[in-house]
């Protein structure tokens, strides 16, 4: 993958474009480590879902590489804190499904309840072992 961008001289922890996603991430999520930008299709997004009378559920989807490498984990990580000393736990979600994205990748759609009165934050880790 990485010789795909011949610019490309961090390792995977580097973030070669500056755009706050590593070359680790890039790779994962079918990013551009060299020009800043990924495309909008690759990154995560959030809804929030009306599911009758106070429930909604926060619907987070991101897309991952389909085998899912080896060596590699994708996982969702949720708080219930201010962001500021965030409490990050794999606790409080559920993946609720998955669907053949572009060639080589899967969308997972995830789900955690939420209601008026909480604060609820959710975000994509991707490790390499």
């Amino acid at each position: 993958w990485a010789a795909q961008y011949p610019t490309l001289t961090g390792g995977m922890t580097d973030d070669d474009d500056n755009d706050g996603l590593d070359n680790l991430y890039e790779f994962a999520v079918g990013g551009n480590p060299t020009n800043g930008t990924v495309a909008p299709a690759y990154m995560p997004t959030s809804t929030l879902v009306d599911v009758g009378g106070s429930s909604n559920v926060l619907e987070y989807v991101y897309t991952r590489r389909q085998p899912v490498p080896v060596d590699m984990q994708y996982y969702c990580e949720v708080d219930t804190q201010e962001l500021t000393f965030p409490s990050w736990t794999t606790d409080g979600y559920s993946v609720t499904g998955e669907a053949d994205a572009a060639a080589g990748f899967k969308t997972v759609t995830n789900q955690t309840p939420v209601d008026a009165n909480s604060k609820k934050f959710i975000k994509l880790t991707v490790e390499q072992n």
